[in-house]
């Protein structure tokens, strides 16, 4: 487990560097003028120009979980080939983050030497690249600047509304937040995106590892034991999104070895004479061995401010099995977003389609 960790390690804090210098050249990234920058923060919903790294480390008091993510994020802007086309914004980001008990049998968990590390430990490397084209840079313009004045004068008559702007920006993201079908927006978008190639791709590459710790009986003897397995996964996730036409694709292979508990009985020994017997109930058997083997698909189309709709398709391969999902979101929050609906559902297990009615689950285009 620990060579493991440290390669991971190894990897999140070298391998973001040398993507930047080999491909992009972030480390000395600039805008080529200051509407590039504007462009990019507006229509893709602040995207920055440069680098930069963070470290978050979550812990609570007890027998909790402890989280300790690293983070490193690099942006830059790529100017259009044509003149008049759009440029392309990119940012590649990699994570790491390593997730433990705070204690694990009386003893402490010190992060950094990975000591006391108990069932539950999970570790993931995550390396994500999103690029957005079709981005006018010409945005600087004073029609701009009159256009977000303007925006902003509207926002201060209503800004009681929206507490969680704290101080106005001219960004994509409260721009659509507080103006949502204002029909200025489409407009002044125009100003910074071409309609025709404005969409945003994304590719993931994560790979996981962890233990976990069990506890079991020997179904013969009935003797209490434990064990302690490792658990492995790796998957690769693609994504395209475009504003205009407000829909998302997402495709997603995912691979898992992992165990789970043996099935829960109670069991007693044979009976011998008199002898009082004392039966022991938890689970009969070493851990199982449990792989995963999953290709999805999933579209998800907003067909209004207060109507949107998904279909999502899953196959496990080991198992083969094939489910299939439709949600209908029509039930929105105080905030304005869609929570809740109809789902439909179908497996191939049973062959049986079901109908239900779900809340508490977002509908998001990012």
């Amino acid at each position: 487990m620990k060579p493991i960790i440290s390669l991971l390690i190894f990897i999140a804090l070298s391998i973001p560097a040398s993507i930047a210098r080999g491909s992009t050249g972030c480390e000395g990234a600039k805008p080529s003028h200051d509407g590039a920058l504007r462009a990019i923060q507006i229509a893709s919903a602040n995207s920055p120009i440069g680098h930069g790294s963070s470290v978050a480390i979550e812990a609570s008091a007890g027998d909790a979980d402890a989280v300790l993510k690293l983070a490193k994020g690099c942006a830059w802007y790529e100017p259009p080939a044509s003149p008049g086309g759009g440029g392309t914004s990119l940012m590649d980001t990699t994570s790491l983050k390593l997730k433990t008990p705070v204690a694990t049998g009386g003893r402490a968990t010190e992060l950094a030497s990975l000591s006391g590390v108990g069932g539950g430990t999970q570790l993931e490397f995550r390396w994500t690249r999103a690029s957005t084209a079709g981005l006018r840079v010409g945005g600087d313009t004073n029609a701009v600047r009159a256009a977000c004045d303007a925006f902003e004068r509207d926002f201060e008559k209503k800004k009681a509304e929206y507490p969680e702007i704290k101080k106005w920006v001219c960004t994509g993201t409260n721009l659509r937040a507080v103006f949502a079908g204002d029909p200025r927006l489409a407009d002044f978008f125009a100003l910074f995106v071409d309609p025709k190639t404005h969409s945003t791709t994304s590719w993931s590459v994560a790979l996981g590892t962890g233990v976990d710790d069990f506890t079991y009986f020997n179904p013969q003897s009935l003797v209490a034991a434990g064990a302690r397995r490792s658990q492995r996964s790796a998957s690769v996730a693609w994504g395209y999104h475009t504003p205009e036409a407000d829909h998302l694709f997402i495709a997603e292979a995912r691979i898992k070895d992992s165990y789970r508990a043996a099935k829960v009985g109670t069991r007693c020994p044979q009976a011998s004479g008199n002898v009082a017997l004392n039966c022991v109930s938890g689970s009969l058997g070493e851990p199982v061995l449990a792989n995963l083997r999953v290709l999805s698909g999933e579209y998800r189309k907003l067909l209004s401010d207060n109507q949107a709709i998904a279909l999502a398709v899953k196959r496990d391969f080991k198992r083969k099995i094939t489910a299939v999902e439709i949600p209908i979101y029509f039930v929105g929050d105080s905030k304005g977003g869609l929570t809740g609906g109809l789902s439909l559902g179908w497996t191939s297990a049973d062959k049986q389609a079901n109908l239900a009615f779900f809340i508490g689950q977002p509908f998001s285009l990012f």
